[in-house]
């Protein structure tokens, strides 16, 4: 039988000085370097995702292509939103809303320019302007729809956070707006801060619109949302939900929304 000898020391010696290093403890140091190299690797190779990928001529053609006479027929616009996808994320913070009903303005992510003359739209992560005012959304596309909404909000001085709420409203064609609440949270905390989340699936037709809202029971103080977001995307395509597109009546009603540029196209 041969006999194997494994050493559990590294000798290491350098002029007259002696000095053993548990293999154990040189093993768990390697590992160490590797796992930090590793890591440098993965980061070079995986930039964090860019949000800036403009619509280009041929993506604003699959829209505006179909109109004629300012009109999208229904039968076009469910064959183009078969393929469509919509996500977006926007953010608000620093809001100071009153205690009655208030409509929440996500003025971080405000979207305020054009591009040669046509609202400016992220190719991958933005509803386009005339799907979003800013605080209300209104998809063009009929289809079961994800959204989750996190905030935290300043107490005022003896509030308790179960007098404050963020509600979601959905409203549809006939409805009064805002429409329907669809959904409530209150925030959870102490010593002035207090946060919340909020998640729904909503089914939504060609114009339908959601927005949030905040409120605080005692309708005087005034609340400060310190930060929020709303992100909402298209989980699947619903064609019985898509309906035709009048470029002027969509108009009226984004104005009527608050849409600070584009509401004259999407």
């Amino acid at each position: 039988m041969v006999e194997h000898i494994v050493p559990t020391n590294l000798v290491i010696r350098e002029s007259n000085m002696n000095m053993s290093i548990p293999l154990q403890t040189v093993t768990r140091i390697l590992s160490a370097i590797i796992l930090v190299l590793i890591g440098c690797i993965a980061s070079a190779k995986s930039p964090l995702p860019k949000d800036n990928q403009e619509f280009t001529d041929e993506d604003f053609q699959k829209f505006f292509g179909l109109l004629e006479n300012g009109k999208i027929t229904m039968e076009k616009n469910e064959q183009r939103c078969a393929n469509e996808i919509i996500g977006f994320t926007y953010t608000g913070a620093n809001l100071k809303q009153t205690g009655a009903p208030t409509r929440i303005d996500y003025n971080v992510t405000a979207l305020d320019m054009t591009v040669d003359g046509r609202p400016f739209r992220s190719k991958y992560r933005n509803a386009t302007f005339g799907e979003w005012t800013g605080q209300v959304f209104k998809p063009l596309c009929g289809g079961l729809y994800s959204f989750t909404v996190d905030f935290a909000v300043k107490l005022p001085k003896r509030t308790d956070p179960r007098d404050i709420s963020i509600r979601i409203y959905m409203q549809r064609e006939g409805d009064q707006r805002p429409g329907l609440m669809v959904m409530e949270a209150h925030p959870s905390g102490s010593d002035g801060y207090a946060t919340g989340h909020i998640s729904i699936v909503l089914p939504m037709a060609t114009g339908d619109e959601v927005s949030t809202w905040s409120t605080l029971n005692n309708g005087k103080d005034e609340l400060l949302i310190e930060s929020i977001s709303i992100t909402g995307y298209k989980i699947s395509h619903l064609p019985e939900l898509t309906r035709d597109f009048d470029q002027t009546a969509w108009s009226d009603d984004m104005k009527a929304l608050g849409s600070r540029l584009g509401a004259q196209m999407p």
